[in-house]
Formats: structure tokens, sequence, C-alpha cells
């Protein structure tokens, strides 16, 4: 019977195992086929789903991202059905101000792989307010809620990667091997962001390709020019030239 439990059991890790393999290739695949920088947040809302594939319950989701040379960084989260939306940049000196949030800085600059923080009481809404005021946090859905779907704890699960972090926050502490998992996956969304960042370095080559091209045309019809008369057709090139772009986030 011993034999047969132990089959059993390895069984049962070899298919656990195949099953992880398969979720984390669909994630990679997908950053993969990256075609625009706006498409890292199908990646990030991908993870959520597949974690609940695993059988992992998520209460959100989503990642921060962090610059050292601009002293910036930026929060990602989900709705709780997956859906994600992005937060505005805050200043990274700001989270030492915030002793939970100086904890995970503490962890990233340490280099750790993955930190956690039981969030309960008082000191739960201090961070959430947090969060949201000082880092700008979207909260999809969160007044949407009923009361009743609030949690009154939960924990503040974080897998690392070179650039930021990507944050689980769970009702049920994760098990050792739930946080290894959670870690595989920070990996291959480490690689979906470097996707990211080669896709927007592109788009903004592209973009300043495009000024460079406006700026030829409107001296080309300028040196055309014979008249005062003719001043007015180059006035929607100028328009085109000066008006405000926003890349894809």
């Amino acid at each position: 019977m011993s034999d047969q439990n132990d089959l059993r059991a390895e069984l049962e890790a070899a298919h656990n195992e195949l099953a992880l393999q398969s979720a984390l290739e669909r994630v990679r695949s997908r950053a993969q086929s990256m075609r625009g920088s706006d498409e890292l947040g199908e990646v990030a809302s991908l993870v959520f789903h597949e974690f609940k594939q695993l059988g992992i319950e998520l209460w959100r989701s989503g990642f921060w991202v962090f610059d050292t040379e601009t002293d910036t960084g930026e929060v990602w989260l989900t709705s709780t059905s997956g859906e994600i939306q992005p937060g505005d940049q805050f200043r990274l000196s700001e989270m030492d101000e915030h002793p939970a949030v100086h904890g995970i800085a503490q962890a990233f600059r340490r280099g750790d792989s993955f930190y956690y923080i039981h969030f309960y009481g008082d000191d739960m809404w201090s961070f959430l307010r947090f969060a949201i005021d000082r880092m700008n946090q979207s909260m999809p859905d969160w007044d949407e809620l009923p009361k009743e779907q609030l949690p009154g704890s939960f924990y503040f699960h974080m897998a690392f990667f070179e650039h930021g972090l990507m944050h689980l926050p769970a009702i049920e502490k994760m098990t050792e091997e739930q946080q290894q998992t959670a870690c595989r996956f920070a990996d291959v969304f480490g690689f979906a962001f470097e996707r990211f960042r080669e896709l927007s370095a592109a788009e903004a080559q592209a973009r300043e390709a495009e000024r460079h091209s406006a700026v030829d045309r409107i001296r080309a019809e300028i040196a055309a020019m014979h008249t005062s008369d003719e001043f007015p057709g180059i006035t929607p090139l100028l328009w085109q030239l000066t008006r405000p772009r926003y890349p894809n986030r």
C-alpha cells in the first residue's frame, strides 16, 4: 500500500508540474507575441487567470515597476475579475515614508525573490490608503464592491524580478510550494517586462523618426513658398508637429 501511495504522489506531482509548465509557457508565449507596449497589461491579466487555473486563489494581482535612474515607480493592479489598470507614476523615495512599503523597498534592494506581509485592521487600511493616495495606485471596482466582499485581512505576497515585483494579494497565506510557483511566474513576467522595454524603445524611436520627417516636410514646404499667402498651408503641418503625443502604456 505504501508503494501505491508513493506512486500516486509521484504521479500527482508530475501532473502538477506539467500543468505549471504549461501555464508558464502560455504566459511566455503571450509575452513573445506582444506587438505593442500597451499589451503588457494583457500579460499581467493572463498571470492572474493562470494562477486561478492552478487552484491558487488570488484576491487581485498586478505588478510594481521601479526605475531607479529617474526615482519613479508605477503600480498596475487588476480588478477582482482580472481586468488590469495602470496607475500614475510615483516617487520611489516616497516608499520609505510608510513602514510596510519601506519593508517592500528593502526586500527589493536586498534582492529577495519572495516577500509577504499579513495586513489586517488599521494597518491594512493604512497601507491601502498610502498605496492609493501616495503611490497613485488605481483600485479597479473598489468603490463598486459591497462591504461584505471586502476582506478583513489579506496576505500581500510579492515575487520579485529585475525591475520590480509581481504582487499577489490573497485571503490565505501561500504555501511554500505556491511561493515557489509565484517566483517562477515572476521570472517569466520579467521576460515580458524586458519585451515591454524593447517595444517601448522601438515606439519612441518611431515617434522621433516621424517627428524628424514632419520637420523635413515643413522645411520643404517653406522652401517652396513664393508668397506669404502660402503660409496658411503650412499651419496644419505645424499643428501635427507640435500636438501632444501620448505613447501607449
